[in-house]
This record gives structure tokens, sequence and C-alpha cells, in this order.
């Protein structure tokens, strides 16, 4: 809990001492999230279903 989010809270800010650069191209970066749930909602069902019938095979190929 606390000791976790402590160390989380240390590392962060030593990245941000010693790697200035690191925190201007982390603010700078998109989340992915908002693209991914965009993607999925533009997917009619039949797309997610065909696609987990094919899993096997394509597991079989791997």
């Amino acid at each position: 809990g606390d000791r976790y989010r402590t160390q989380l809270m240390r590392l962060s800010r030593a990245l941000k001492d010693k790697r200035p650069q690191y925190n201007e191209r982390h603010d700078k970066v998109a989340s992915p999230t908002c693209k991914i749930g965009s993607w999925i909602a533009s997917k009619d069902d039949q797309f997610f279903r065909r696609g987990i019938r094919t899993l096997p095979e394509r597991w079989e190929k791997v």
C-alpha cells in the first residue's frame, strides 16, 4: 500500500531530477487506451466472433 506508493513517488522524483528529458517525453505521450476504446467500439460483433472462432487454427500455426 503506502510503502509501494512511496517508492513509486521517489522513483518518479529521481527520474525527473536525473533525466529531465524523460519528463518532457513522458508528458507528451498520448494515452493508448483512448485509441483502443474507439477502435473496439468501431468493430461489429461479427468481427470479434470471427476472430475467436479462428483462434485454434491460428494457434496451431505458432
